[in-house]
């Protein structure tokens, strides 16, 4: 099917259907943040202006607690990077989705929050459809959404007639529950593992004030190594990869420790005869290996053997 037109409405239509959950949860959510700020002696200005601004839900809660407390601009820089630090490894990820969209760029960029992340990472954008303009939209309309709920939020904060404590744990239990989905999700829960236990070291050792950035560290270095396991390609698992580095370490302490434990054994003269008989069809046996065939070896490898095979 081919869109004729206006390619800008295309891939509104295109990309309206993709951020409709992102509706339903921003709103709710820019709604609790707007009734939290307006509950704090804060005018419906503030949230407005800050979800517009800032635009990322926990630093924006979080920044309404800061309005609230002493003017420590320093602090308040350094904590806003370590929560929006995960944002750094969103960008490494888009490089190659937000080449060639021109203008558009700085703004995608700007507005690149979990949601819209997520949305423009994975979705395929039908050939008929721009993907500059798709991903501008599905951004545009989040930011919109959420922008939104907060201004509704800061409006209504006061004239709604129900107990506001707690309120501001709405971002906490959104997160909780996609890492459930998640975790439902995936069959292998390698990132969900990864996650947690990344999370724990980090709260360990660097405590409930600094340990995001150093969890995210974790995360990324768990999943660059965990990559072959986490896109489900072939290849050893990773109890066969332990299993082939222990037997290789077995193998090296036992070929360095073999001559100082024959020495001092009688009939060393039939023990190494027999000693060397083996190792003489090792190479053979190790050249014409079933899991590895003749034809994946290289020229260098194949003469290295023959020659092992030579001098024993």
């Amino acid at each position: 099917m081919t869109h004729t037109g206006d390619p800008r409405l295309a891939a509104l239509r295109a990309a309206f259907p993709f951020t409709v959950p992102i509706l339903a949860g921003f709103l709710f959510l820019g709604l609790a943040y707007g009734i939290y700020t307006n509950v704090s002696g804060f005018s419906f200005w503030y949230p407005m202006a800050m979800s517009a601004l800032i635009f990322g839900g926990s630093l924006e809660f979080i920044a309404t607690a800061l309005l609230l407390s002493p003017f420590a601009p320093l602090q308040t820089f350094l904590l806003a990077l370590m929560v929006q630090g995960r944002h750094i490894f969103y960008g490494i990820s888009m490089f190659e989705k937000y080449r060639g969209t021109g203008w558009k760029k700085p703004y995608l960029i700007y507005g690149m929050c979990d949601e819209s992340f997520s949305i423009n990472y994975t979705t395929k954008v039908p050939q008929s459809i721009d993907a500059g303009w798709f991903m501008f939209f599905v951004t545009l309309l989040n930011q919109l959404y959420w922008v939104a709920g907060a201004t509704i939020g800061g409006l209504v904060g006061t004239q709604l007639p129900i107990n506001t404590d707690g309120i501001e744990f709405a971002m906490t239990a959104l997160f909780v529950v996609i890492f459930i989905e998640q975790w439902l999700n995936d069959p292998q829960h390698y990132t969900g593992i990864l996650g947690l236990a990344a999370a724990g070291i980090a709260l360990a050792v660097f405590g409930r004030d600094a340990f995001m950035l150093p969890t995210m560290f974790i995360i990324l270095v768990g999943c660059l190594a965990l990559r072959p396991f986490i896109e489900g390609r072939g290849g050893m698992t990773f109890t066969e990869q332990c299993i082939t580095i222990g037997l290789c370490a077995l193998a090296s302490v036992l070929t360095r420790a073999l001559p100082f434990s024959c020495s001092r054994r009688k009939n060393q003269h039939r023990l190494w005869s027999a000693i060397l008989a083996m190792f003489s069809r090792l190479p053979s046996l190790a050249c014409s290996s079933p899991t590895v065939s003749r034809t994946q070896h290289s020229s260098a490898e194949i003469t290295a053997c023959r020659r092992l095979q030579e001098s024993l």
